[in-house]
């Protein structure tokens, strides 16, 4: 169709860095305002592949794996110290593997975060040993800023914030 990019390549396509992948729009969102957990100062965020769009086609991301075995697809987050990409220093006790964020946006002052789940390495780190807790964390009615709800550590224990509040019931 008019407009189309079809690319077959013999080798790997590149785009360089500081430039993007925007699929769906023309329109490239940059410094959107991100606190993290872990940290307690905003960052500006510019992220170089953004599909952006106005419709559930144009704004939808699928990974999809067809294959005569029990596997599916996957999605893969990794962290490094080294400074250099493949480089093989270790990660360190709470640093952030990675994280899934969403935010909304807001009548004036952008998005703001409204959850995060988010990644981090529980202790110290040797050759084949590498323990990881998962924290939850929610934007409070009056907040911006996710705040951890519930944790589930190496050990496989589950943390809740607030106890106080625990309702345990079934859908």
């Amino acid at each position: 169709s008019d407009g189309a990019l079809t690319l077959n390549p013999s080798t790997d396509v590149i785009i360089p860095n500081n430039t993007g992948l925007l699929v769906g729009h023309t329109v490239h969102i940059t410094d959107m305002s991100v606190t993290r957990l872990g940290t307690n100062e905003a960052a500006a965020v510019n992220p170089e592949v953004q599909i952006l769009g106005t419709g559930a086609n144009d704004s939808h991301m699928m990974l999809a794996r067809y294959s005569a075995d029990a596997l599916g697809p996957g999605l893969y987050f990794e962290k490094g110290r080294h400074a250099t990409i493949n480089g093989t220093t270790k990660v360190e006790p709470d640093d952030s593997i990675g994280s899934i964020l969403w935010s909304g946006e807001e009548s004036a002052g952008g998005p703001s975060m409204v959850a995060e789940l988010a990644v981090f390495i529980d202790a110290a780190t040797s050759d084949n040993d590498v323990a990881g807790r998962m924290v939850f964390a929610t934007s409070a009615d009056s907040g911006r800023i996710p705040i951890e709800r519930l944790r589930i550590d190496s050990a496989g224990l589950v943390s809740l914030a607030d106890a106080t509040n625990l309702n345990i019931s079934t859908p």
